[in-house]
């Protein structure tokens, strides 16, 4: 038994792709042996990590033939893992030379099957593999094993995920082979999930451990390259296991290698789309920058692209114009686009002209974007859709680009799957004929198409000196201090009140049968710093990090201040060069979860809801009808109906239809005959577009949900659907997101559907602040700022020679008041008790006794401050109640009305501070988002349940039950949380504040003692001077020093003016009141008692 902690290499292994898209998943399993612990204790050792890439190569079958295998790459390889695949090992083309494989080297070299390839050996020893009861794609079972040594170190039962529709038939099941797990299903039928050849180094497994939700699937793949290498060892064969596999081996693989030969020299070393983007295209052209970044693995051969635009278009309305810029020095060319001709049309009739004027050099290359770049907003609807009238002007800027277009001449291609970089260019030369068509288009667009040939010449030449350059030196873009973060300061247009009320109006009109389905959506808005606004690459690397997609972009066009950040997952339309148009919608979101078992949960029962397949069925049907609108009838098919797909950060529905354009439609009419997507209207698409202008309150959706992509000069066409997008334009920043309403919607469910699409976006950056530069210049004396600064970050405190924070330097008045709310019922007990106990005594002192005086003082002491402090209590009580039914009101106001309105409230408050609209806009969209997170009100408790929760909240000697019995009633209602809009409204709008309980108990009490002490005072001669009059000069002395001192008091801690006319005003006002009522009190009673009464 070889020694703990003993390393070995990694066996050379060869894993055979079966054109499936799950098979270099392996390589994942491999990238994880260095880290695997052994399986047991003088069990199997650990594997030597470094290195591995070179002795793992994923080959597609299809690649090489027979003899090719054999004389070229089984001389190198120490096992090999047949991959997954579609088709059944029965049918020669699904399953080719591998079962040759098995039957000629069988017995020397081992090999693990994985499903399709786990189903070949079966069938290559004479078994058969038949339909399993029911299919199991994408669904986990638990796999009972029978402690094989391939399941060394392995639980059983564990968890797998399955992938297949065919299995291993066990009555066929041949003598040479033994099965080792199996699976039960939940009607009681067992399926073989693993078998091993009895005598041979076979081994095959049904499930796919490579699969994100199975569990152990790299301890199952250390165990079969252990028991390879002790076959090696047992039976040795003429192959170097130390070394790695030689490079025609690797040139065979489907990933990316480095090393690899490319067209340009030396580009292996580069990280192949940042350096060549960084170092080639960013900054090297005032018109902009374009990256057609393809982020994201897929089925299809993946490319990248990037270039410098030629000259830009924008396509303005209502006016109709076509802005031209061709460089930062020149003057925009506009040009009128007169009916019968659209925007539409002019791009069509370009694209054309250039077709037939451009001769392929290499037609079996891959189609280059060289032609026409950019993207279409929502908005040009009005023009594409059918009306009863004239499109109605689109509402907003009338000057407002509806299309933005860049011209790519020349185009650096990154494909992939090869590594290969490609120069591709639009060259003009001078053949006569055709060319004058060209020139003539030119003239009537103000535009130059294409680059002469020295120019093409120059720039190739700087395009192979970059690539000659030595990996330390090339051009790297400067670090950014940048916090990127933005989930705290995106607004949303229709925040989560205004959004649920849309769909229940959404659900109430489909109901009525307006419309099948409702596409509703909302943008969620912020602002950048001018740095950030002007160059937003560094924003893009880090969405494309976090959040890589399909149709991942970056599109910026200083001139046109316009910047798209694209991480779009979902294909509008594509038409390859045989003019067949594919769409591909998607209908059905839901989070990913970091744990992978209920990320697979998620996924299974997205794909099986019933209202999201609804959903996505009504999208293919309309669809099918927009594509029947320009393809031939019979060529329409759905190849892909309703199937989740997994990216980073979500699951989601697809569903693929395409067709064969007619003969007389052209790529761009093909895309506006098909506009807007039907995926982000609903269906019918005229009268949904209608319904969804006001049930979203008329707001542009811009580029969000319009399409974004290229329609090259040969034709090849693909577009995305601009979701999941950060768009900028000036330093305004947009990210929209939304769903489909159908009559089944939940309109909870459905904003968490919303907020999961827009969290795939921001998530680009972690954290939880607005965009701001952590590096921006504070604020100079002449009052110019950098960037705005964090608040945290503003002090300026070790700046400076003082060591004392701003915060702490004190001014030449600075008091510590008092409560407000305490110094109020101070006065009013004080002054009552000063006054009217004063009066009183001073009344009775007519009379001649102070027995008479001081016992009917006394008494109506008592009284009185009793009296005074329930006035208090019923008083804040009263004033609580007023707030709180103002509180419930205004919240059910808040959330039945739409986001104009309330943001028509919020300025009403604001614009009187000098606060502009658009701020108030953006405070009213976050005290929105905030009042989204709050519970909707119910009815208050009642009196009985308030009284079991003032007893619940009291406090107890801490013991088990009692502090498990006081959970039992809640310690505060969630709607007594002062934030919001309501909150806002009450407070500012009607300068209302919640009163405590508490504040009702220290009302009465501080009134009550107050008056009681004021009273006291007028008294206190009385009791110790036995004449009335005498006890009332004194009590008059005392009680006019301490009514200027109560006045001084008043005064200080109140905060009105100080100094000798502040003092002496509030001490003289003070006294004249409680001398004025005193007199009259007096007065009367000597007044009466001289009348006889």
């Amino acid at each position: 038994m070889a020694a703990l902690n003993t390393r070995h290499s990694i066996p050379t292994t060869l894993i055979l792709d079966f054109h499936d898209s799950y098979t270099r998943n392996l390589l994942a399993l491999f990238a994880g042996l260095g880290a695997l612990p052994t399986a047991t204790e003088g069990g199997p050792t650990a594997w030597e990590h470094e290195g591995w890439e070179d002795r793992v190569v994923v080959v597609n079958v299809d690649s090489m033939t027979w003899d090719e295998f054999t004389t070229k790459v089984l001389p190198a390889v120490s096992c090999v893992v047949l991959g997954p695949g579609p088709g059944s090992p029965h049918h020669a083309s699904d399953f080719s030379w591998p079962a040759r494989l098995i039957q000629e080297f069988g017995d020397v070299l081992p090999i693990l099957g994985v499903c399709l390839g786990h189903q070949g050996l079966a069938t290559a020893f004479g078994g058969s593999v038949v339909k399993a009861p029911t299919p199991r794609h994408g669904l986990i079972s638990h796999v009972q094993h029978e402690a094989d040594a391939l399941f060394d170190g392995i639980p059983s039962p564990f968890d797998a995920t399955q992938y297949n529709s065919l299995e291993v038939a066990h009555e066929s099941l041949p003598s040479e082979l033994q099965a080792i797990a199996s699976t039960r299903t939940a009607g009681g039928h067992t399926s073989i999930m693993a078998l091993r050849h009895r005598s041979r180094p076979l081994w095959g497994v049904q499930f796919h451990p490579e699969s994100i939700a199975s569990t152990n699937g790299t301890r199952l793949l250390s165990n079969f390259l252990h028991l390879a290498r002790s076959h090696r060892e047992t039976f040795p064969r003429s192959i170097d296991s130390t070394l790695p596999l030689p490079p025609h081996v690797l040139a065979l693989s489907t990933c990316y290698k480095r090393g690899r030969r490319n067209l340009i020299p030396d580009v292996p070393s580069l990280a192949p789309d940042t350096h060549v983007f960084e170092g080639l295209v960013k900054d090297k052209n005032a018109l902009g920058e374009v990256w057609l970044d393809s982020a994201r693995p897929t089925a299809e051969a993946q490319f990248s692209h990037v270039f410098n635009p030629q000259f830009t278009w924008s396509f303005t309305r209502p006016n109709n114009k076509l802005i031209i810029r061709r460089s930062p020095t020149d003057i925009p060319l506009p040009i009128d686009i007169r009916s019968p001709h659209t925007f539409v049309s002019v791009l069509a009739r370009a694209q054309g002209v250039l077709k037939r004027g451009t001769r392929i050099a290499d037609p079996s290359l891959p189609s280059v974007p060289i032609g026409f770049v950019g993207g279409i907003n929502y908005e040009m609807k009005d023009v594409t859709l059918p009306h009863d009238g004239p499109p109605s002007p689109p509402k907003g800027e009338a000057d407002r680009p509806e299309a933005e277009f860049a011209f790519a001449a020349n185009v650096l291609s990154f494909e992939h799957e090869t590594g290969l970089w490609r120069a591709t260019a639009l060259v003009r030369v001078t053949t006569g004929g055709v060319i004058d068509e060209a020139e003539h288009e030119e003239a009537a667009t103000g535009s130059r198409f294409g680059l002469d040939e020295g120019d093409w010449k120059s720039w190739t030449s700087s395009v192979l000196a970059f690539f000659a350059t030595s990996p330390s030196t090339l051009p790297r873009a400067p670090p950014t201090k940048l916090n990127l973060s933005l989930n705290t300061a995106l607004l949303p247009d229709l925040p989560r009140p205004a959004y649920v009320s849309a769909i229940d109006r959404a659900r109430a009109l489909i109901t009525l049968g307006e419309s099948y389905e409702l596409c509703l959506t909302t943008q969620f808005r912020t602002t950048l710093g001018p740095e950030l606004a002007a160059s937003p690459y560094p924003l893009y690397v880090s969405l494309r990090t976090s959040n890589p997609a399909r149709y991942s972009a970056y599109f910026h066009l200083p001139l046109s201040s316009f910047s798209l950040l694209s991480s779009s997952p979902e294909r509008f339309m594509k038409i390859n060069k045989e003019r067949q148009a594919e769409m591909q919608p998607i209908k059905g979101t839901v989070r990913r979860s970091p744990d992978p078992v209920e990320d697979q949960r998620r996924k299974h029962a997205l794909e099986h809801d019933e209202k999201e397949r609804a959903e996505n069925l009504m999208i293919v049907d309309l669809c099918r009808n927009d594509l029947l609108g320009f393809c031939e009838v019979g060529s329409v098919k759905v190849p892909k109906l309703i199937v989740a797909e997994t990216i980073q950060t979500v699951h989601q529905l697809v569903t693929s239809i395409v067709g064969t354009l007619s003969p007389a439609v052209s790529p761009f009419e093909a895309i506006a005959r098909a506009f807007p997507p039907g995926s982000m209207t609903g269906a019918p698409k005229v009268r949904s577009c209608k319904l969804l202008e006001e049930l979203e309150g008329d707001r542009k959706r811009g580029i969000y949900s319009g399409v974004f992509g290229f329609v090259a000069v040969d034709g090849t066409t693909d577009f995305a659907v601009v979701i999941r997008t950060l768009v900028i334009q000036g330093t305004n920043l947009t990210c929209g997101a939304g769903g489909a309403i159908t009559h089944l919607s939940v309109p909870s469910s459905e904003w968490e559907e919303v907020l999961v699409k827009k969290d795939a976006v921001p998530d680009a950056a972690a954290g939880g602040a607005p965009i701001w530069s952590l590096s921006a210049a504070p604020a100079t004396p002449g009052g110019t700022t950098g960037a705005q600064v964090p608040l945290a970050s503003k002090c300026d405190v070790h700046q400076r020679e003082r060591t004392i924070c701003c915060r702490d330097l004190k001014g030449d008045d600075e008091r510590s008041l008092l409560d407000p709310d305490i110094v109020r019922d101070v006065i009013i007990g004080l002054a009552d008790g000063l006054t009217v106990p004063f009066a009183l005594t001073a009344g009775l002192s007519s009379l001649g006794s102070s027995r008479l005086v001081y016992v009917a003082g006394v008494a109506e002491l008592v009284s009185g401050a009793l009296s005074m402090g329930v006035g208090g209590y019923l008083s804040a009580q009263a004033e609580r109640d007023h707030y709180r039914y103002l509180r419930k009101s205004t919240r059910e106001r808040v959330l039945r009305s739409c986001a104009g309105e309330l943001e028509r409230e919020t300025a009403a408050v604001l614009s009187p501070l000098g606060i502009d609209d658009s701020l108030s806009r953006r405070v009213a969209g976050a005290l929105l988002a905030v009042e989204a997170t709050l519970p909707i009100p119910s009815p208050p408790p009642s009196m009985f349940r308030q009284c079991l929760t003032k007893i619940a909240r009291r406090p107890k000697f801490s013991t088990a039950r009692d502090e498990e019995s006081s959970t039992l009633l809640p310690p505060k209602s969630e709607e007594d949380d002062d934030r919001g809009l309501t909150a806002f409204l009450l407070k500012f709008g009607e300068g209302l504040e919640e009163v405590s309980d508490s504040r009702l108990f220290i009302s009465a009490f501080t009134i009550g003692a107050a008056y009681f002490l004021g009273g006291l005072v007028p008294l206190l001669p009385y009791f110790v001077i036995e004449s009335a009059r005498t006890a009332l000069y004194v009590s008059i002395a005392i009680t006019t020093v301490v009514l200027l001192f109560f006045g001084g008091f008043k005064t200080y801690y109140t905060g009105a003016a100080i100094g000798f006319s502040g003092y002496a005003y509030g001490c003289i006002s003070t006294l004249a009141v409680g001398g004025a009522a005193a007199a009259a009190s007096f007065a009367i009673v000597k007044a009466l008692e001289g009348g006889g009464m």
